[in-house]
């Protein structure tokens, strides 16, 4: 399908060269998209298609690009459900992904757009997870002023808790003390591809604490992994040759994202995530500048795990916003 971005821009001596229009994504686009993921000031590597559909079963994809003539200038990963436009939930973050030539102004004629396309096509509302400022490869408030002047209102904030690599404040007294205790035991830290035990581990924990399960089976996890052998990696803690805890990293621009963390009793005894997050810490610290625990909300963020949160601040870590926008029409 196609949609003429024409109506929406308002210079009136404007020429060919500055009409885009909105066309559906298909297969046939695949190198066109990932070429522009490349270069995006927003994007990360599960904008790529080949993570975005890795879990295709699970998502009605409605991804849109943003053309000028033959070349691409904007992409919106998206799905639907009931009548909704989604950026695509199957990913973290999303939005619309821009480069950096863009201003502001084209960014507004695109919102206005992409607001009427979801008109045209009977969609309730919009609604976006804004990738948050940190994972961006340049300014892009662009966006959030764009959402500001379609009325966008926020309708779930997360906080996450994230460590400043290049200003790092320091640990409290309780987690220096941990710390202490977890060196006089025979720990180590690991990479490894023992995605299987690991997402036991964490299957487990989710189970006891939440009656949840991970939003990836290990299956996948193995599959994102020989894909993005760079992005995805996976850090073990490991007592005596045994694995005890961990952590799956997603490397995603500046940013080293804890994606899953899990720990046995034995780890929890030991202190031992202690150790392998300031292990982490060191080895990020000066090839990235964002260390990012992920969020400790509920309930669209409503509900703030208190104790959590409170863990991962006496790192150091502190509050970065991950908010869902949603666009009534």
């Amino acid at each position: 399908m196609h949609f003429s971005g024409l109506p929406y821009i308002k210079n009136k001596t404007v020429g060919s060269q500055n009409v885009f229009h909105i066309v559906q994504y298909t297969a046939q686009k695949i190198a066109l998209w990932n070429n522009f993921v490349s270069k995006a000031k927003n994007a990360n590597f599960q904008h790529r298609r080949e993570y975005l559909e890795y879990h295709a079963q699970r998502f009605t994809d409605h991804s849109l690009l943003f053309m000028k003539g033959n070349n691409v200038v904007a992409l919106f990963p998206a799905n639907v459900k009931e009548n909704v436009l989604y950026s695509h939930n199957g990913v973290s973050f999303g939005g619309l992904l821009i480069n950096a030539n863009l201003k502001q102004k084209e960014v507004l004629q695109m919102f206005a757009a992409l607001v009427n396309y979801a008109r045209f096509n009977a969609f309730e509302k919009i609604v976006i997870r804004l990738q948050p400022h940190i994972y961006n490869r340049y300014f892009s408030e662009e966006i959030s002023y764009a959402l500001f002047k379609n009325n966008a209102v926020i309708s779930a904030r997360a906080i996450s808790s994230v460590i400043d690599l290049h200003e790092q404040l320091p640990y409290s007294k309780g987690r220096k003390w941990s710390l202490k205790k977890a060196l006089k035991h025979d720990i180590s830290m690991r990479e490894s591809t023992n995605y299987d035990a690991f997402m036991e581990l964490e299957k487990a924990l989710l189970q006891y604490k939440y009656g949840a399960v991970p939003v990836h089976s290990a299956h996948e996890l193995k599959l994102l992994s020989s894909i993005y052998t760079d992005k995805i990696k996976l850090y073990t803690v490991n007592f005596k040759d045994e694995m005890i805890g961990g952590v799956i990293i997603f490397l995603m621009g500046n940013v080293a994202k804890c994606q899953y963390i899990c720990s046995n009793n034995i780890c929890k005894d030991l202190n031992a995530l202690d150790f392998l997050f300031t292990e982490l810490i060191k080895k990020f610290k000066y090839e990235l500048q964002f260390f990012d625990f992920g969020h400790s909300t509920l309930l669209n963020g409503h509900y703030l795990e208190t104790t959590l949160i409170q863990n991962k601040e006496s790192y150091g870590a502190r509050g970065v916003c991950y908010d869902t926008y949603t666009i009534h029409l």
